[in-house]
């Protein structure tokens, strides 16, 4: 399988909130004839709660050839220190092409800044 992708960001610090927006093309090849493309768009919100807090806000959607999800998250993120974060959100399907929701959670090490 080959995988070509075209990102193209936006990203504009308002000092708190902070703002995202997204478009991914994916072209995928599996095998000698078969293509399939996947167009992602995504716009998101981030800002400080109360110390190592933070709230995130994401409206995001994928198109591919035969499905069209659509979805809104909602996230809070604890930072206790500069090297660690934990993630915790929820996110819900607007259309019958996704999932009614998911929870997620997760934890990110950062090892370089």
């Amino acid at each position: 399988m080959y995988m070509f992708s075209l990102p193209g960001f936006f990203s504009a610090d308002l000092g708190d909130p902070h703002l995202d927006m997204n478009l991914v093309c994916n072209c995928l090849r599996y095998g000698k004839e078969l293509w399939q493309s996947q167009e992602h768009v995504a716009a998101s919100v981030d800002a400080a709660l109360r110390g190592p807090w933070r709230w995130a806000a994401e409206l995001r959607g994928v198109h591919t050839s035969d499905l069209n999800p659509l979805y809104c998250l909602g996230a809070v993120t604890y930072q206790p220190h500069r090297a660690i974060s934990w993630d915790f959100g929820v996110e819900f399907g607007l259309n019958n092409d996704s999932p009614r929701y998911t929870l997620s959670a997760g934890v990110v090490f950062i090892l370089l800044k």
